[in-house]
């Protein structure tokens, strides 16, 4: 099996937890990562009260020292996790709004929980001590989500990229769906019913009539997967059913029976010179 064998069960596990809803993904990691970082908090406070201090703390102390200082974002990073992959796929730029959201709401528990607790504080100063804290949190669970949820440069275990795809076979070995995702659901689309699909950095934009889904894939092993299909290559980025083309127009461009029109190049002009559609 040579040392991949020493992964396959954890990859396989992995792709099989892949597969579930988001939300589901979302609460059972950030569930995971953040009890074991209370756990640690704890760990980290009992030391610092029993070294540091030279005083002694109970347990319980501690684990409300660790609820007060993160508590709230053990109940926010589901949803900030969701909200992230929700946006990604309609509205990137207001990522960075629900960044900033997040921190300043966070922010402003913890510094109305001291004020309340201790009303000598200064709020100021509450607020340059909790302010910075809370911004490297929010910051840590956008790159979390980065590195589960968004693919970054290449898939690295097939396996993970063939579930991505998750083609349904028939009988005459043709993939007759694809499984993609809208929002933060996944649903199945007839092969039949795609007219074109499209490049978009990690992913590929899968247009059904007028409605445009998402899939984690790359343009060569689709255009392999689908030539069966009848779908040719006619630009780098474009991938289309030859069914769903209307006429091939002399300014480089292929109109579709959608009503869109897309680019065609000189490199797959041989799909053109093949077949007599030229407006």
């Amino acid at each position: 099996m040579g040392s991949f064998g020493i992964y396959s069960q954890p990859l396989a596990k992995w792709s099989a937890f892949k597969q579930k809803p988001i939300k589901v993904q979302a609460f059972v990691l950030s569930s995971s990562v953040w009890a074991i970082f209370l756990v640690y908090s704890i760990i980290y406070c009992q030391f610092y009260v029993a070294f540091i201090e030279h005083a002694s703390s109970r347990l319980s102390e501690s684990f409300i020292w660790a609820l007060k200082e993160y508590g709230p974002w053990l109940l926010l990073t589901p949803c900030i996790l969701i909200g992230y992959s929700m946006l990604w796929s309609s509205s990137k730029r207001l990522m960075p709004m629900l960044l900033v959201g997040s921190w300043v709401l966070l922010t402003a528990y913890r510094v109305s929980l001291d004020c309340l607790l201790n009303p000598d504080v200064n709020l100021y100063g509450s607020i340059v001590y909790f302010a910075p804290n809370h911004l490297a949190v929010a910051i840590f669970v956008l790159l979390g989500w980065g590195l589960v949820f968004r693919p970054i440069g290449h898939i690295k275990e097939q396996t993970v990229q063939n579930e991505c795809l998750n083609l349904k076979v028939g009988d005459n070995e043709k993939f007759e769906s694809l499984r993609v995702m809208k929002g933060t659901h996944e649903i199945e689309v007839a092969v039949t019913d795609i007219t074109c699909i499209s490049a978009a950095g990690n992913y590929m934009e899968v247009d059904v009539g007028t409605n445009t889904y998402l899939l984690r894939s790359t343009m060569k092993d689709l255009e392999a997967r689908l030539r069966a299909h009848h779908f040719v290559r006619v630009h780098r980025s474009h991938l289309v059913n030859f069914g769903a083309i209307e006429c091939f127009c002399n300014n480089n461009q292929v109109q579709l029976s959608s009503g869109r029109r897309l680019p065609t190049s000189r490199r797959y002009s041989r799909f053109i010179d093949n077949n007599q559609l030229v407006n």
